[in-house]
């Protein structure tokens, strides 16, 4: 599967059909103080309903030619199953992380285009706060957004480290490398999902599921024309539990 956020986030459950359904608590049970000794205890009926989950099989094929397999050096066979690989993953990442920002909630304190550092952090704090009142303290919260965003936010926070900084620093050199920096403890992983649309997301990773079944390299031989046919494919879907534990961050 994908590799940044994803890395942040649980690992893909197993697809289980190519329908079917995941209970969520719509209602939950009652605790409270007992009024006197031996009275009765608050009771409250606990209300479940079905979230619908249908995966979507993503994959693509190649046809290669004996020619190639036999002449080629490096073999072209790793070459395209790799790269069949990475565009696999490069789609369940650009899918979760669309799907998760589109039924996300919006956040209520945004990024000016040239902000400060201490703006950028309030902005995290502020969605920090909204998501423990929405998950109560469920899941890690985590952040995402586009590259462009990097970009803004990053240079705001060098990665010197003074003991009075609102972040331990972004460093460029981090590319590829999952989480780019933290703001206010809150890690930042940057994806090209996203594209270049100034995104930011901040999350628990109790609100998002994955569902991955991934089918791998797919092989069968074309005889007739003496070639090889290569495909990768997986199922996979996005679930959001809890919309209100994601905060969309709006960045001018």
């Amino acid at each position: 599967g994908a590799k940044s956020p994803r890395n942040g986030l649980p690992c893909p459950r197993q697809v289980p059909s190519s329908t079917f359904h995941r209970p969520k608590v719509t209602v939950h049970t009652a605790v409270a103080a007992q009024s006197a000794e031996k009275a009765e205890l608050t009771s409250q009926a606990m209300t479940i309903t079905k979230l619908n989950i249908s995966p979507s099989t993503l994959g693509g094929y190649v046809n290669i030619s004996r020619q190639n397999l036999d002449w080629s050096s490096p073999g072209v066979l790793d070459i395209v199953i790799n790269d069949l690989a990475a565009q696999y993953a490069i789609l369940t990442e650009s899918t979760a992380v669309q799907a998760m920002y589109t039924g996300g909630t919006a956040a209520a304190v945004g990024i000016d285009a040239t902000p400060t550092g201490d703006e950028v952090a309030a902005a995290f704090w502020g969605a920090a706060g909204e998501l423990y009142t929405a998950m109560k303290g469920q899941g890690r919260i985590i952040a995402a957004c586009s590259p462009d965003v990097l970009g803004i936010v990053g240079p705001l926070f060098a990665p010197v480290n003074p003991q009075n900084a609102q972040s331990t620093g972004f460093d460029a050199g981090n590319f590829g490398q999952g989480a780019m920096g933290a703001v206010g403890g809150i890690p930042v992983y940057v994806t090209a999902g996203f594209g270049t649309t100034k995104r930011l997301m901040i999350f628990s990773t109790a609100a998002d599921e994955v569902y991955e079944d991934r089918l791998g390299s797919l092989q069968v031989v074309e005889p007739s024309v003496l070639g090889l046919q290569v495909a990768y494919a997986g199922y996979f879907a996005n679930l959001i539990t809890e919309a209100t534990g994601i905060r969309k961050v709006t960045v001018a």
